[in-house]
């Protein structure tokens, strides 16, 4: 569970955190723990007879998001229409 979220929105509306949104909760699943292709650092300094050959392998997590859970309050319909921001809602 995640809940450090940044946005959240739906068709209708879209609600951006600054810098997070407080109660929204995000519920998600591991699907897959890999390591991406391998990364060559080749280093080369020419006529100094120097060269390095190095590589790594950086760690990837697929997730499935399974459920978002955020409760829109009439507060922050309120604090939206008074800043005067485009768009239907955003959420401070």
């Amino acid at each position: 569970m995640f809940e450090d979220v940044l946005l959240v929105g739906a068709q209708d509306w879209t609600c951006i955190g600054r810098p997070l949104i407080g109660g929204a909760k995000v519920h998600a699943t591991i699907e897959e723990r890999t390591l991406t292709d391998k990364e060559i650092v080749f280093k080369y300094k020419r006529r100094k007879d120097y060269h390095s050959n190095q590589g790594h392998r950086s760690e990837r997590l697929v997730l499935r998001i399974d459920d978002i859970l955020y409760e829109i309050t009439v507060d922050a319909v309120n604090q939206a229409e008074q800043v005067n921001l485009t768009g239907p809602l955003v959420g401070l």
